[in-house]
C-alpha cells in the first residue's frame, strides 16, 4: 500500500513540475499588444547647444511608435538653422564654414503620462556629421567628419490636448569615435543641450 501511495505522489509531483515548466515566462515584451496599448507620435522641435565651441541651433523631427503610453522607440533627424564658423578654422581659413546635422534612433520612457505634468527620459543614439567648406579657391577646407554620440536627457512634459504634448528639458551629448576625411574638421565636443518641442499623435490608438 505504501508503495502505491509513494508512486501516486511521485506521478502527481512530476505532472505539476511539467505544467510549471511549460508555462511561458511572463516578461514586459510578451504582453499582448493591441490598439489599447500601442500608438504613434511625430515630434517637431528645436535644440540649442554648442558645436566646436560655437553656439548652434538645430531644428529636428522625431517619429516613433508608442507602447503602453510609456515606451517610445523611433528615429530622428536634426540640422542647424545656419552654417557655423568656428574660430578654430577662421584663423587659417577666414571664409570657412561648417554645415552640421545629425541622425539616428532614440528610446524614451514616460513617467505617469496621464498626469497634466509628467517626466520623460529620452536617450538618443546617432551620428553627428560636420561638412566643411571654404569658398576661397586658394585654401581648401572641404571635408567631413562623422562622430558617433549618445545623448541622455530629462524633460518635463505638459498634456496640451489628447493628441498634443509640449516638452522641454536638458540633455548631455557624449561624443565617441569619429571618422575624418578631406580636411581638418574640429571636434564637436561633449556639451549640454536644451530641447523644446511638440509631440503630436495618437498615443493610444484605442482608449
Amino acid at each position: 500500500m505504501k508503495k502505491i501511495l509513494l508512486l501516486t505522489a511521485a506521478v502527481s509531483l512530476s505532472q505539476i513540475s511539467f505544467a510549471q515548466e511549460t508555462t511561458e515566462q511572463e516578461t514586459l515584451f510578451n504582453k499582448k499588444i493591441d490598439g489599447r496599448n500601442i500608438g504613434f507620435m511625430v515630434s517637431p522641435g528645436v535644440s540649442f547647444t554648442q558645436v566646436a565651441g560655437e553656439s548652434a541651433a538645430f531644428y529636428q523631427i522625431r517619429v516613433g511608435v508608442v507602447l503602453w503610453d510609456k515606451l517610445t522607440v523611433g528615429g530622428f533627424y536634426a540640422n542647424t538653422f545656419y552654417e557655423l564658423r568656428p574660430a578654430y578654422l577662421l584663423v587659417d581659413f577666414p571664409n570657412a564654414n561648417l554645415d552640421v546635422y545629425a541622425a539616428g534612433g532614440f528610446i524614451e520612457y514616460t513617467v505617469l503620462s496621464g498626469k497634466l505634468f509628467h517626466l520623460t527620459i529620452p536617450v538618443a543614439i546617432g551620428s553627428l556629421e560636420m561638412e566643411g567648406d571654404d569658398y576661397d579657391r586658394f585654401n581648401d577646407v572641404d571635408g567631413e567628419k562623422r562622430t558617433f554620440y549618445i545623448e541622455p536627457a530629462v524633460q518635463a512634459e505638459l498634456n496640451l490636448h489628447k493628441y498634443a504634448r509640449l516638452h522641454a528639458g536638458l540633455g548631455y551629448r557624449l561624443m565617441g569615435n569619429s571618422s575624418n576625411s578631406g580636411a581638418s574638421i574640429p571636434e564637436a565636443g561633449n556639451e549640454v543641450t536644451f530641447q523644446v518641442g511638440l509631440k503630436l499623435g495618437m498615443f493610444r490608438i484605442k482608449n
